[in-house]
């Protein structure tokens, strides 16, 4: 949703169509990423919910896969994607794969760069963003790609929290350097810091309201394994209404 509010908010009449090629490429990334963590969490024998459950479902997960693979690629040709700018998904496909497959010279991922993890994703975000904003002779708030950027990164905090038991201590995620409660309250602020940035050129709308509150609610609601799959809906959802904000604006 975030894609296609950002480039409704352009007058991009495709707005749609860009928005199903993020949301098929983001999918397939996703569960390969999914795929290859459990796996790595077999090698070890660590056994999760989540593991158990992708074990039942992982025919499915990579049938959906697939399909929604064919729909990125037949997106690709029929969007107007200029040449000039294919840079951008090979930069962000380099980043998708070396985040879950060590890179034979660093013998690592780069999610296990120490202090890196959030940023990648962040970085990924902001590229598949400004890729479609790239086909159009408008002009580009790179303001708004900013915003967007930092409230991905403080989106990504809960995650890291949620993470901590199975993260090396060297990854270094912002829980890690400066504790649960410390990276609550940065994420925190982060986000107070960010609505006087939006709303100094953009009016105000509920849904912003909206965001910033499930935003903060899902920074600070203790996770339990019962309130596990409602928080990732918060987490995720804070991203959806804040795209559903960019897509009302005039």
């Amino acid at each position: 949703m975030l894609v296609t509010g950002l480039t409704h908010h352009h007058a991009i009449d495709s707005c749609w169509h860009w928005g199903l090629f993020a949301f098929s490429g983001t999918f397939v990334t996703y569960n390969f990423h999914r795929l290859v963590r459990h796996k790595a969490f077999e090698t070890a024998q660590i056994s999760t919910d989540r593991g158990r459950w992708l074990d039942r479902h992982r025919t499915v997960m990579i049938v959906c896969s697939g399909i929604f693979a064919v729909a990125a690629i037949i997106l690709f040709f029929w969007l107007p994607v200029q040449l000039s700018s294919l840079w951008i998904l090979v930069v962000a496909g380099i980043i998708v794969m070396s985040y879950a497959l060590p890179i034979p010279f660093l013998g690592k991922s780069l999610r296990d760069i120490s202090g890196l993890k959030s940023l990648w994703i962040t970085l990924v975000w902001v590229l598949l963003l400004y890729f479609p904003l790239m086909q159009y002779q408008q002009p580009i708030d790179y303001a708004d790609l900013a915003v967007i950027g930092i409230f991905t990164f403080v989106q990504i905090i809960p995650f890291d929290i949620r993470d901590l038991s199975y993260d090396a201590p060297s990854m270094k995620t912002l829980p890690q350097l400066i504790g649960i409660r410390g990276a609550q309250i940065a994420g925190t602020l982060l986000i107070m810091l960010l609505i006087p940035v939006i709303l100094n050129t953009h009016p105000f709308h509920v849904l912003l309201l909206v965001a910033v509150i499930c935003a903060i609610f899902g920074l600070w609601w203790k996770q339990t394994p019962q309130r596990i799959l409602i928080l990732e809906f918060i987490w995720d959802g804070a991203l959806i209404v804040l795209g559903l904000y960019y897509y009302c604006l005039e």
